[in-house]
């Protein structure tokens, strides 16, 4: 009897000793812990630290170029000294960066920086970001997010991009896409433009290849010439709230006729066919 209740009593011990071990774990939906989960694996900038010996500086706080040690890193964090790129980050072939990160939050301003990077396929730029943004040429970039308080994009912004299949915007500050902003971005699939656009300039997303779906801004007031020439879009999507809309004659041109979704006895439901012609063939959607 007495080894019995001995051997009982390890059994207890062992049971409540890994219960301590597990103590102020999280489990999540998976049975992972949420102190796993916020390790930084798999968070490149969590494994990346900024180094300022990377780069060659201009002044106190702005970066020249990337020097030889910096040309080898694939990875990169801007450190929180720099505010600015006086030229850019490439486009010598030697540079080897996939990944851009910024130590800092605070806005940055960009300039012309980072346009012709050959290998870029991932940029993270800061959440308080304000100032223009152009990365034309960046043939590998993938995915970008506008973040929330950019109020530009530069003409021109990303011509190029040819791998390039989704741009998210994070806010509504921007009031134009400017002329050629998308223009060649061959892999860009599908777009949901800022309620805050108000127009879509000239050659804006012309000879987008891949482009099947785009959610027009509730604004919008005009579609520049050629803006989604040669982009085989399938469907675009208007909102009830666009009034007085103007679109130019090859605002679509070599396009086909695309499906234009617009809600039932709204202002371009009303004018649809003296505001697009015989440009694509008129359906109905809820608005959302």
């Amino acid at each position: 009897m007495k080894r019995r209740t001995l051997l009982g009593i390890g059994i207890l011990a062992l049971a409540l000793g890994l219960t301590a071990c597990n103590g102020g774990k999280e489990k999540g939906p998976q049975g992972d812990s949420k102190q796993e989960a916020d390790s930084g694996k798999g968070n490149e900038k969590a494994n990346a630290k900024p180094n300022e010996d990377y780069f060659e500086w201009m002044g106190e706080d702005s970066i020249a170029n990337l020097n030889e040690e910096g040309a080898k890193q694939k990875v990169i964090v801007i450190p929180k000294r720099a505010k600015s790129f006086d030229s850019g980050l490439g486009p010598d072939d030697d540079v080897q960066l996939e990944e851009l990160y910024f130590e800092s939050d605070d806005d940055f301003q960009l300039g012309y920086g980072l346009t012709l990077l050959k290998k870029v396929k991932k940029i993270v730029l800061p959440k308080n970001q304000t100032s223009e943004i152009s990365v034309k040429s960046d043939h590998n970039l993938e995915s970008l997010d506008v973040p929330a308080g950019v109020t530009s994009i530069a003409n021109f912004g990303f011509r190029d991009c040819t791998s390039l299949k989704e741009v998210n915007f994070l806010g509504e500050q921007l009031k134009v896409i400017p002329d050629s902003a998308f223009l060649n971005c061959s892999a860009l699939e599908k777009i949901s433009i800022p309620n805050s656009v108000e127009s879509i300039e000239e050659v804006a997303f012309q000879n987008c290849k891949s482009l099947k779906e785009v959610h027009m801004p509730k604004n919008l007031k005009e579609i520049g010439s050629g803006a989604f020439a040669a982009a085989p879009v399938d469907s675009y999507y208007f909102p009830k709230e666009i009034e007085n809309l103007k679109v130019l004659p090859d605002s679509f041109a070599s396009t086909g006729k695309s499906n234009f979704y617009v809600v039932k006895d709204s202002w371009l439901d009303k004018n649809f066919e003296e505001v697009f012609g015989i440009l694509g063939e008129k359906q109905y959607y809820d608005g959302e």
